[in-house]
């Protein structure tokens, strides 16, 4: 693979990884201290523990114990299934606090979430372009019900400042938090108006805010036909910004405070802006990766993007009507996708037979 960055340029060239398997049942023949997890989230063909369960079984316990899984993935609840798998497997051989000096904090520490703020497009088939100006990772602590910690303990501290450490020698900024579901959630915020509107209106953001291609100038495609602009501006954009103003109920029913330490009232203004601003340039080709994935007949990250945060404001109470529109309408389109995935597999294996 060929990397090429706004911060390293071009020389990261012919890049090969030090091991490439097939499948992660061939890869617990080792002990780890970290493992990546860097995917989409669709539970409805095969959850994160599925994925992992070579290695989070008995017989890998005890003989190398459990890694810290870094969860490089979108959306809100994915550490749920891992977390509790990994609970019941040390469970199962004994091994905690009393082996394992990793064991003993106070809170579960077996997971480390994070926020990816990384835009990157795959140009050819071996090379990758990524913007890195302002981007990095954000980390911390997966405590499952716990929204309101304040500090990690030292124990955590040691985890999450070693993991910062094996990053930023590599050059990726990386930034430590104690409660990361409020990141999650304001990150999620984006994908959940932007990612959303765009693939059930089957366009790019830039149909949303860009004005249409002077006649001299740059043409591109996706703009905002002036016929009924003004009806964009009075309808469209503000049911978007109602879906940023749904999500900040929920996250302020969770605890997080209306500030920078929290998830602040006036993001949504904010996020609107910044959304707007990128997508208003000429040379902006960008599609949400759910945009994508429905044009491409693959499966949506819907459950962790959308249906999670349905879930979480019926849990405490909120109110979210927009975002359950948004979710229902994506369900149809998601089940279409599964049904037609299925009978191709289907299809498939009648043929085989066949021959």
């Amino acid at each position: 693979m060929t990397f090429r960055s706004d911060k390293f340029g071009d020389h990261i060239k012919g890049w090969k990884p030090d091991r490439l398997i097939p499948t992660v049942l061939d890869a617990v023949d080792r002990k780890y201290d970290y493992v990546f997890v860097a995917t989409k989230v669709v539970p409805e063909v095969m959850t994160t523990e599925k994925i992992l369960a070579p290695l989070l079984n008995k017989s890998y316990t005890e003989k190398w114990g459990q890694p810290i899984y870094v969860l490089l993935q979108n959306g809100m609840g994915v550490e749920e299934g891992i977390y509790t798998a990994t609970k019941a497997v040390e469970s199962e051989v004994g091994r905690g606090a009393a082996h394992d000096p990793r064991g003993s904090l106070h809170a579960p520490t077996r997971i480390v979430s994070a926020c990816v703020y990384y835009m990157s497009n795959l140009i050819a088939p071996d090379i990758v372009q990524y913007v890195e100006d302002n981007m990095g990772l954000v980390v911390g602590i997966f405590r499952p019900g716990q929204y309101t910690t304040t500090h990690n303990s030292p124990e955590e501290a040691a985890i999450l400042d070693e993991l910062k450490d094996i990053l930023e020698s590599g050059g990726t900024s990386t930034t430590i938090v104690p409660e990361i579901q409020r990141r999650k959630l304001e990150k999620n915020m984006l994908n959940l108006a932007f990612a959303t509107v765009a693939t059930l209106s089957n366009l790019p953001v830039t149909s949303i805010f860009r004005p249409p291609p002077e006649p001299q100038g740059m043409q591109y495609q996706s703009y905002v036909y002036p016929v009924t602009a003004s009806l964009i501006a009075e309808y469209t954009i503000p049911n978007i910004k109602a879906v940023f103003m749904e999500t900040i109920a929920v996250g302020r029913a969770l605890g997080f405070p209306d500030s920078e330490e929290g998830i602040p009232s006036n993001n949504a203004t904010k996020f609107l802006e910044l959304v707007r601003t990128s997508h208003l340039d000429p040379n902006n080709n960008h599609s949400p990766s759910m945009l994508l994935d429905m044009r491409n007949g693959r499966p949506l990250e819907i459950e962790v993007i959308v249906g999670e945060v349905v879930r979480m404001a019926r849990r405490v109470g909120v109110d979210v009507p927009r975002i359950e529109m948004l979710y229902g309408i994506l369900l149809l389109v998601q089940n279409q996708i599964l049904g037609k995935l299925a009978a191709a597999k289907s299809l498939e294996g009648s043929t085989s037979m066949i021959i």
